[in-house]
């Protein structure tokens, strides 16, 4: 797990400073200046947890529907990741032998914990099922073993990992990155952190996609602070890539949960229009599971794997 120091939200002005990037990209500019915005935004104790209508309208944020599990994702206008099916996920799933174990922790009851533990022990799993890893959270209980599974095989080489699929590779933010993209000890309200970045394995892409681990609850009328800011900050980061150059957006998607409510954001800043343009799905609410939705929690949780694996799409050049 990453680190836990004091965000750049609260250090001087000169640690979030401009750099130059070559043909002076517009949507650079635009995603700078908007993180200088809500810094300034984030000393009022008001604008904390959520972004208002009145910085909507300021930084020209233009947010819409995301289809959560979409079936034809290359025909959707301004898609920037194409999903594999879900019958193709659930076949991968099988081969990998890990339905039963990991729907043992999925429909676990979580006690005695906040909200922003809750959501760390899913994202665990998340990030568990990728790698076949036996615990990759602190706060996530080992997983018991299951028919043709052995959390001891985790170093054999015959047992393939799920993200070899994908084009991504996975890793906890460096210290720098921290800095400016978590907030552990606020003057005031709930902390968030970012645990994980999946980024193109091969550079060919400059898409990135990070976890938004939240104390505060996520709401279907509103955009959490930590969301916008953390998406801006990783399509920053993004910018100052050299490979990155030739690019005039860098997409990013960001996998939000508090507690056991998840949900999708994706977006970036617009340069030909001036705006951010963010979409973001339903949220899913992983509560603790009736009998009568397991099954659904677990396509669910599946579906959110798919989000993981999926290919970057769209034109960034």
């Amino acid at each position: 797990m990453t680190s836990r120091q004091p965000s750049l939200l609260t250090r001087p002005r000169d640690d979030l400073h401009r750099r130059e990037v070559p043909d002076g990209k517009a949507s650079y500019s635009l995603t700078y200046n908007a993180l200088q915005f809500l810094r300034r935004r984030f000393a009022q104790k008001a604008s904390r947890i959520y972004i208002n209508e009145g910085d909507m309208d300021r930084l020209r944020i233009k947010c819409t529907d995301l289809e959560f599990d979409p079936t034809l994702s290359l025909t959707r206008t301004g898609a920037l990741l194409e999903l594999m099916s879900a019958q193709e996920m659930e076949r991968l799933a099988q081969a990998h032998t890990f339905p039963e174990a990991f729907r043992h922790n999925l429909d676990r009851p979580i006690s005695n914990t906040d909200d922003f533990h809750a959501a760390d022990s899913l994202v665990g799993l998340f990030v568990q099922c990728l790698y076949n890893v036996e615990k990759a959270s602190p706060f996530l209980p080992p997983v018991p073993p299951c028919d043709g599974w052995d959390p001891e095989l985790d170093e054999d080489d015959s047992l393939p990992m799920l993200h070899e699929k994908s084009p991504w590779e996975i890793r906890s933010p460096s210290d720098s990155e921290n800095r400016l993209l978590q907030c552990l000890k606020p003057p005031a309200g709930p902390m968030w952190m970012v645990p994980y970045i999946l980024y193109s394995r091969d550079g060919s892409s400059p898409h990135l996609t990070c976890f938004v681990i939240d104390g505060a609850r996520p709401r279907e009328d509103a955009l959490l602070f930590s969301e916008v800011w953390c998406l801006l900050a990783m399509s920053w980061f993004g910018f100052l890539e050299p490979e990155n150059r030739k690019h005039q957006n860098i997409p990013v998607t960001v996998i939000s949960g508090s507690c056991r409510q998840f949900r999708i954001i994706q977006g970036y800043a617009n340069g030909e229009t001036g705006g951010i343009d963010l979409r973001k799905t339903p949220i899913v609410d992983f509560a603790e599971a009736h009998a009568d939705r397991k099954d659904q929690h677990w396509h669910e949780f599946m579906t959110f794997l798919r989000w993981m694996l999926a290919r970057p799409v769209g034109k960034t050049t």
